[in-house]
């Protein structure tokens, strides 16, 4: 019971430690969205900002060009002698011309005052008491605008007399006897620029609601205000709930603040004009501004909550999903762990501790097996690379890198050295040993990449090409005939060897080394092993042959592209015999003659591959006309023998790919048929079908895209999930029915395969099962 209670514990402490990193993920959700509801707030507040600078802008643009107005009509007012001299001249009894004249200045007016937003324009001749205004004539006692509780006259003499000149003046609650109103008036003293009393003045009036009609866009809310303070903060027009101005500290062109007003938060906005020094102030309820942000906030509130419960929910599933496997393998490395010691009890730590020490100590011990094995797979890659055994570029660069060896890009050749009997062998040498020391020599070869046996006494030495750096291709080729004739010196006079050097030509291509190798070689068989110490180029000798070149390895080669259908490798052969032959040797016609017979005989001895057609070829061989003249007919029939090699290839391979569908269908019958037989391998398939296990396993992964393993396996777990979810048969009956030795490597196959185990399968839902 207690040891239950223990193991409970673990896997709840197990199951929080998967739960907590994935309830930390919920924390995405909930940053992204605060991030975009302040984001938000933010871009609602520019845009109510720009919203609120336009308005103002736009009003203060209005009333400047209003303002530039009245001061021109008070200009032109103040210069029209005609109404200075009534002005000076008119008395306060009116006579009959007095009346004209003041009727004259009337229609004057009319004419000025076109702007809409001047709603009276009054001129005040003190002289005679007189009031001109644009529809009517009257003397100032008996006018009848009413300013709160002063009358006209009372406050027009207050304004003259108290030198209350050019400025604008808020009035409120005034009438005329038909509308009341607040106003903005402008008073200003004729004539202009009089120092002393004024003997009139020009008043004209501007409908306060005309101003505030700037403002509609921003009184629509309920709360919102705008007003307009001059620099002394006295207040010029004002339009909503806000009767008194605030104390605004912002001494910019442009600034908002936010403030309790009412108990309300409100965004005030306001606009400094460099002009006239006023101040246009425009606020709104911030929970009006901020209406779209607040329905963002509920929305991502609402998305966070139902994230929130889904994620908690999946972090639950996927936390005891993940942790009831980790759970039951530290158990199970627990017990293998704790076997023979019943009283010890050891943490997952330190079996973990355990088990990656060993995989370090195993990996070690792999690493030092394969550099001691680096040498031989070195030495087989050059001696496959030197007897042309790679037909492709892909296959010798994994087989190099396999190897570790560095191809590089320079041009390369072949050097072929040949040990001869030594003057005096030393006391305990051995061909061995001279062989050793030979190879350490040439290893020391300027561009030497790699040195090889090829046979006992001949020894290959792979070396780069200097042309290019600095030299040209003589230059190069020179230096390294002197850098040869001191290593045969050498190996002379330290060691007694005497020896013979073959140097082949430079070839840019890795796949072409082995024909430098091939040159170094032929190169060896023009020197006489009677005068040692000698050198030979192939490109020296080879020219002054007169017999054709085509060696039996080179026919061995030739063979066996044709059989393998590897037209890639067969064009190189023949490119090669061609250049050799007709490019670099000077063949007599005879020589000619028995070259074309060896060629045909080579594509004779494979016509009995081609199945049918075999007696069609040999009738275009024995059509082919190899009387080498000096008509050129020597290069038609070369031509014509390449197409009858090419062609051959080709149907090689045509009946290889037909041999082996077929084949590969077969296979996969017989594998459908026995993948429940627990022997069933490759190697038995192999020897049914009277193939290579490699062949096999080429054409496998060739036709199918997996290994013959990865196939059985795939068809057993795929008859295992039948058996699982239709039967009811033990776990270890399924396992020895589908071809498993164990139950224990059947599990395994299974949670590799589909990530959970057969009795998880087996009791997990349909829909589930069938997403499996």
């Amino acid at each position: 019971m207690k040891k239950r209670l223990l193991n409970r514990d673990r896997k709840g402490r197990l199951f929080r430690r998967f739960l907590l990193p994935y309830c930390l993920l919920l924390l995405i959700p909930l940053i992204i969205g605060t991030h975009a509801y302040y984001q938000t707030v933010q871009v609602v507040r520019e845009d109510a900002l720009e919203l609120h600078q336009a308005v103002l802008e736009q009003t203060e643009h209005s009333l400047n060009q209003l303002f530039t107005e009245i001061r021109d009509v008070v200009s032109l007012i103040s210069i029209d002698k005609d109404l200075l001299a009534l002005m000076l001249n008119a008395e306060p009894v009116w006579t009959p011309d007095n009346i004209y004249q003041f009727s004259l200045q009337r229609d004057e007016l009319n004419k000025l005052s076109t702007n809409n937003y001047i709603s009276d324009l009054f001129v005040y001749l003190k002289k005679s008491g007189t009031i001109i205004a644009r529809d009517h004539i009257e003397r100032l006692s008996t006018h009848p605008m009413q300013i709160g509780e002063e009358n006209f006259e009372a406050w027009l003499e207050r304004i003259v007399e108290t030198e209350q000149l050019g400025r604008y003046h808020r009035l409120e609650n005034v009438t005329n006897g038909r509308t009341v109103g607040n106003y903005l008036a402008y008073v200003s003293g004729l004539p202009a620029g009089y120092s002393n009393k004024p003997e009139g003045a020009v008043v004209i009036m501007i409908r306060e609601q005309s101003i505030v009609n700037l403002f509609s866009r921003l009184l629509g809310p309920e709360g919102s205000f705008a007003y307009i303070v001059d620099g002394g903060d006295a207040l010029i027009a004002a339009a909503g709930v806000q009767a008194q101005p605030l104390a605004l500290a912002g001494q910019g062109r442009m600034n908002y603040t936010f403030e309790q007003i009412g108990g309300r938060d409100m965004l005030v906005s306001y606009a400094n004009s460099p002009g006239n020094g006023w101040t246009y102030v425009a606020g709104l309820p911030a929970d009006t501004v901020f209406s779209k942000a607040d329905f963002v906030k509920r929305i991502n509130w609402i998305v966070l909550g139902v994230a929130l419960l889904l994620g908690a929910l999946l972090a639950m599933l996927f936390a005891r999903r993940n942790a009831k496997p980790i759970s039951e393998v530290l158990d199970a490395l627990r017990d293998f762990a704790s076997k023979g010691e019943p009283g010890r009890k050891l943490g997952e730590l330190d079996v973990l501790k355990s088990a990656v020490h060993q995989v370090i100590s195993s990996n070690t011990s792999l690493s030092v097996r394969m550099k001691l094995q680096q040498p031989v797979l070195q030495a087989a890659f050059v001696e496959r690379l030197l007897k042309n055994g790679f037909n492709r570029q892909e296959e010798l660069e994994a087989h190099a890198e396999h190897a570790q060896l560095d191809l590089g890009e320079a041009s390369k050749r072949v050097v072929v050295l040949r040990l001869l009997e030594p003057e005096l062998l030393p006391a305990g040498s051995t061909a061995i040993a001279d062989t050793e020391l030979a190879m350490e020599q040439m290893r020391a070869l300027r561009g030497c990449r790699y040195v090889h046996e090829l046979r006992s006494g001949r020894l290959a030495a792979i070396v780069a090409s200097e042309a290019g750096i600095g030299l040209s291709e003589q230059e190069a080729t020179d230096a390294l005939q002197t850098a040869l004739a001191e290593l045969q010196e050498a190996l002379h006079q330290q060691f007694g060897l005497l020896t013979l050097v073959g140097i082949g030509q430079p070839y840019a291509a890795w796949l072409d080394l082995w024909r430098s190798c091939n040159e170094a070689e032929q190169a060896l068989d023009y020197l006489d092993p009677e005068m040692p110490q000698q050198q030979a180029r192939y490109d020296a000798w080879g020219s002054m042959s007169g017999h054709y070149y085509y060696p039996l390895d080179l026919e061995v080669k030739l063979m066996h592209a044709l059989r393998a259908g590897d037209s890639q490798a067969l064009e190189r052969l023949l490119d090669h015999i061609e250049e050799e032959n007709f490019q670099r040797r000077q063949l007599g016609p005879w020589r000619k003659k028995q070259l074309f017979t060896e060629l045909q005989g080579t594509l004779l001895k494979l016509s009995e591959h081609l199945q049918p057609g075999h007696v069609e070829l040999e009738q275009q061989l024995e059509g082919i006309d190899i009387e080498a003249g000096d008509g050129g007919g020597t290069e038609q029939a070369f031509a014509r023998l390449r197409q009858l090699a090419l062609l051959v290839s080709l149907r090689i391979q045509d009946q290889k790919c037909s041999k082996y569908s077929e084949m590969f269908g077969q296979l996969e019958r017989r594998i459908l048929e026995s993948y429940a037989d627990s022997n069933l391998s490759l190697g038995q398939l192999a020897s049914e079908f009277k193939q290579t296990e490699s062949f096999l396993s080429t054409l496998f992964k060739e036709q199918k895209g997996i290994t013959f393993s990865e196939h059985v396996e795939r068809l057993r777990l795929e008859q295992a999930c039948k058996l699982l979810s239709g039967t009811s048969d033990p776990i270890q009956e399924i396992a020895a029915r589908i071809g498993y030795n164990s139950d224990k490597s059947f599990r395994r196959a299974f949670k590799r395969a589909y990530g959970v185990q057969p009795t998880s399968y087996r009791s997990s839902a349909p829909a589930a099962m069938e997403s499996l």
